[in-house]
């Protein structure tokens, strides 16, 4: 349970989500992350936005430990707890063996957000947003495209203004190992009482506190937009995947609230427990954002660089 003084707080940020994003002093900032970033990593929290449809939905985030996939048990961090991998399918089943979720409410279920945190500089914080998932990817006949389980994230860049006052600032949409970067002003955002209002979420350059992040359909890695279903040969559909070319769809949006922030780097017991465990091809987990790539050293071009695709 948080302490009286961050649940208020947490309650006055609340109350401020609304028509522009959150601005924190340095004394606020200096408070959340003495928390431990919950707080932080949730006042600037996606929206994920899902490709939900019924005859081929996406994989949909899950818990990594101890975790049903439907209904969470709870987190046991230990090798007997950890999540089972799923196996690929033939295309277009990228749904197989895996969590998914159907559209008949726009609003999906809660999954766990494994965050970290670390102040880069006296000018920059940045906070790591990590979705996991039981498998990506497809066969193609004999080609294998993915891999059980998966890791992805986004990180969200928060400076300092010569004001004395924290915003939020970019966006480092992650994929396939490697990011691309957009500005807070040109990305769709969301405040928090438009979130708690009802399904439908109307796409605006709002400056608010909260980013859309479209994860794509089979692969996951994470765009700023949506994608149509265009009519492509089948042959091109299914190649375009690892690609800026990549469908993502908005079926389903979710929002996960702050009791499903699980804090993931090495000071933590879900942290080792991830830090240690095998997820097979699914290198990017929380720890190796954070560690061994460096939250503070992750660069991204500003268009998307994944496969040959040129829509960015």
């Amino acid at each position: 349970m948080l302490p009286a003084h961050l649940v208020s707080l947490a309650t006055t940020l609340l109350l401020q989500h609304v028509h522009a994003a959150t601005q924190l002093s340095d004394s606020t900032l200096q408070d959340l992350l003495n928390q431990g970033g919950s707080i932080l990593a949730e006042t600037y929290g996606p929206v994920w936005n899902f490709d939900a449809v019924a005859t081929n939905p996406s994989c949909y985030p899950t818990w990594a430990f101890g975790g049903n996939p439907n209904q969470h048990n709870g987190d046991v961090y230990d090798s007997d707890h950890q999540s089972p991998g799923g196996d690929e399918c033939q295309y277009p089943n990228v749904g197989c063996n895996c969590r998914t979720v159907g559209a008949s409410s726009r609003k999906g279920p809660q999954f766990p957000i494994y965050y970290t945190y670390n102040k880069c500089s006296d000018s920059e914080v940045r906070v790591s947003y990590n979705l996991f998932y039981e498998k990506d990817g497809f066969n193609w006949l004999f080609v294998h495209t993915g891999h059980p389980y998966d890791w992805e994230n986004v990180i969200v860049s928060i400076t300092r203004d010569d004001g004395g006052n924290w915003n939020p600032t970019s966006l480092l949409l992650g994929g396939h190992g490697t990011w691309w970067t957009q500005s807070w002003n040109d990305l769709y955002t969301v405040d928090r009482s438009a979130i708690d209002a009802g399904e439908n979420l109307n796409l605006q350059k709002a400056n608010a506190d909260h980013p859309m992040v479209y994860p794509s359909w089979a692969k996951h890695a994470n765009f700023p937009d949506p994608s149509p279903w265009i009519a492509r040969p089948l042959h091109q559909i299914w190649s375009y995947q690892s690609t800026c070319n990549a469908i993502r769809g908005t079926s389903v949006w979710a929002y996960t609230e702050l009791g499903n922030y699980v804090r993931a780097d090495r000071s933590t017991e879900a942290g080792q427990a991830i830090d240690g465990a095998n997820w097979g091809g699914a290198t990017g987990t929380p720890v190796w954002v954070h560690y061994t790539k460096g939250i503070c050293a992750v660069e991204g071009n500003t268009r998307c660089g994944w496969g040959t695709g040129d829509e960015f």
